[in-house]
């Protein structure tokens, strides 16, 4: 009786494509992001007593596009940091070949992440 009412939600969401949702939160997300470069512009210009001459639209992608730069480089840490080592481990089972490039590899990979 109380896992049946579960497993049709669980069934729900696995099942039933929610784009439209997802979409917006991404995209609110992104502007809510951009706002803190925008706080931090401010707070720049406010301390070096610049006075911003370019307009809120150009300002604003420019900001999108700085948080969009930030989340690859945040993704591309990511996979290099946590994803990769399964992958190095899962080729050095299969492939005899990659066995003694694996530390050059690994550092490659820590100074790309760093």
């Amino acid at each position: 009786q109380i896992a049946k009412p579960i497993a049709h939600e669980v069934q729900n969401v696995l099942t039933v494509r929610r784009t439209d949702l997802l979409t917006y939160g991404v995209l609110l997300a992104a502007y809510f992001a951009s706002n803190g470069i925008e706080a931090l512009r401010t707070s720049l210009n406010r301390a070096y007593r610049m006075t911003e001459t370019r307009g809120i639209i150009h300002r604003r992608v420019q900001s999108i596009i700085f948080v969009l730069i930030a989340t690859a480089c945040f993704l591309a840490v990511s996979v290099l940091l946590v994803f990769a080592p399964l992958l190095g481990r899962l080729a050095e089972a299969h492939l005899e070949w990659i066995k003694p490039y694996m530390g050059t590899i690994t550092i490659w990979r820590y100074i790309i992440a760093s």
